[in-house]
């Protein structure tokens, strides 16, 4: 948590099944970080089955939500974002 403020970001946990696809796969939002500067946020993600249980080699994966740009608009993180 102290790496957290001194970049002053915060960090919101949200737990959540959203509805299934019509492939029974869903994307279950586990948690955000977002900072101070503007309204952009990186989201965490897991991609889940119908029980709510992980799917594939590597289900967690996090994006950019840019509402900057646009309120429905994401973009994947960079290479140098990646590892964090």
């Amino acid at each position: 948590m102290k790496l957290l403020a001194a970049i002053g970001a915060t960090l919101a946990l949200v737990v959540f099944a959203p509805p299934a696809s019509s492939s029974g796969a869903r994307a279950a939002r586990l948690f955000s970080i977002s900072r101070f500067e503007n309204r952009n946020f990186v989201r965490f993600a897991e991609h889940v089955d119908g029980a709510c249980g992980p799917t594939g080699d590597a289900p967690v994966f996090a994006y950019w939500r840019m509402l900057e740009r646009d309120a429905a608009r994401t973009e994947p993180l960079l290479l140098h974002e990646q590892p964090v």
